[in-house]
This record gives C-alpha cells, sequence and structure tokens, in this order.
C-alpha cells in the first residue's frame, strides 16, 4: 500500500513538478559513469551503467546526476489521482495530490548518519514543499495537508495528529513527517 498526499489551497495552485535539477548531461547514447536517476512518465527509476538498454526512447528519459538533484515534489490535479472522497478532510476550495519524488515527506534526524543520500533527498522534498507553500499567494493565503493510504481516503482523519503550522517559524531540522490520517493546516 501506499501513503498518499493531499494539498489544499483557499488560492488555484499551479501543477507540475518543482524542485528537480536536472543533469547538463547530453542524450548522444554514452553512458554515464555512474548510476543515473530519472524519471519516465512521473515513475522514478534508477540506471546503472551495466544495467541493460531499457526500452525507452530517449526523450522519455530526465537525467539528474545525484538523488538529491532527482528529489522534487510534484502538484498533481486532484482528477488525475484519486477519487474526490477525499475532499470531505479539507476546508479550503481548491484541493491537489501531492507526492514526493526520490524522497519523502519525512525527516528525522537520526537518517542523517544511516541514510545520507536518503536523507538529503526527503530533506529536499520536505524543503521544496514548504517553499512551494512560501512562495504561492500572499500572506493571506491558507494551505491544509491530509495524508492517507491508498483506498482509505473516505476514513475519518485522526484528530489526535492534527495540527498547525506558521511558515514563518518553521523548521525542518527538528523533524518532520506527513502520517497518515494526518490534517494539517499551514498558515503564512
Amino acid at each position: 500500500m501506499s501513503l498518499y498526499h493531499y494539498i489544499g489551497s483557499n488560492i488555484p495552485l499551479p501543477t507540475g513538478e518543482f524542485g528537480g535539477i536536472k543533469s547538463p548531461m547530453d542524450r548522444s547514447g554514452s553512458a554515464p559513469p555512474k548510476a543515473t536517476y530519472f524519471v519516465k512518465n512521473d515513475q522514478a527509476a534508477v540506471r546503472y551503467p551495466f544495467d541493460p538498454p531499457y526500452s525507452i526512447r530517449e526523450d522519455e528519459i530526465e537525467v539528474y546526476e545525484t538523488m538529491e538533484d532527482a528529489a522534487s515534489i510534484f502538484i498533481i490535479p486532484l482528477a488525475d489521482c484519486r477519487p474526490s472522497t477525499v475532499r470531505k478532510h479539507f476546508r479550503q476550495p481548491y484541493v491537489y495530490g501531492l507526492a514526493p519524488a526520490w524522497g519523502q515527506f519525512r525527516l528525522n534526524p537520526d537518517m542523517r548518519e544511516l541514510f545520507p543520500e536518503e536523507y538529503k533527498a526527503c530533506a529536499k522534498c520536505v524543503a521544496t514543499l514548504f517553499d512551494f507553500m512560501r512562495n504561492a499567494g500572499d500572506d493571506r493565503t491558507v494551505f491544509e495537508i491530509y495524508s492517507c493510504w491508498y483506498d482509505e481516503e473516505a476514513e475519518e482523519s485522526d484528530p489526535a495528529l492534527a495540527s498547525q503550522i506558521r511558515l514563518s517559524a518553521f523548521r525542518a531540522e527538528d523533524g518532520f513527517e506527513l502520517k497518515d490520517r494526518q490534517y494539517l493546516s499551514i498558515v503564512k
């Protein structure tokens, strides 16, 4: 099962990918010297130099130098990702799917030593999400985030996990995680 995330706002939000830093490597067909992180049709994958060739066209591949470079977020129109039953968890009129790529919306200080590459990717996903919210709209813009497991959108949220975050005071380094059935209200 997958943990799905949703973001709502009182203003329409731009959709698409945010935060990825593509490699300057050309698409001449020469193999990169190390692992290449790429996205094909919004699905993340890794290609190592010793892997057999994939049956995909060059124009379907986005190449990144590191996992941290590949880390990004996607804001997806709700109609493209899940049924509208998740709308019941939101007070705001505009609701979208929210997905991390090459990372998670989870930052635990212990990850830094145990899984340094994954930690960097997760840190970038969290930072990109909060930068996205800081840069969207104005001081009156409100955001909501809700997370739940696949096919559990209709279940009630867990009131013990509900919280509010003030963007101006938020520090991801202190730890952050979007949890199952958690509702967050985010104000600037």
